[in-house]
């Protein structure tokens, strides 16, 4: 997925740069993509609370935190970071999943579960 999105961003840096010679900009001007935050304030410190979960292997409490954004949230904004949660969680060794209890295969389910369940 890395991968992927890595190609993209390249992609994307290509089309700025021949936009910027179409404008006339100077060649020689570095164009950087600059990725937005998409998380409002309120989940900015859900994200952190979540991570600080994970970073203590403590993957129920941080789900929970997740689901429970529904009720007062933006849906598209928790799906958002419903991604980032299932694929950060997914980017950890079998061993620190372990230590939450789950593994790589409860982290799929639980990713498509989010979703099914969650959607519209």
């Amino acid at each position: 997925m890395n991968n992927y999105n890595d190609f993209i961003s390249y992609q994307l840096k290509g089309l700025a740069q021949g936009v910027n010679k179409l404008l006339g900009q100077n060649e020689s001007e570095n164009t950087e993509l600059v990725k937005e935050d998409v998380y409002t304030t309120s989940l900015s410190s859900s994200k952190k609370e979540i991570e600080s979960y994970i970073l203590i292997s403590d993957f129920a409490k941080a789900e929970a935190i997740l689901y429970n954004l529904f009720e007062s949230e933006d849906r598209e904004e928790v799906y958002s970071l419903g991604e980032w949660f299932f694929d950060r969680l997914m980017h950890l060794s079998d061993t620190n999943l372990a230590k939450g209890g789950l593994s790589v295969l409860d982290v799929a389910m639980k990713k498509y579960n989010f979703f099914d369940q969650n959607h519209k």
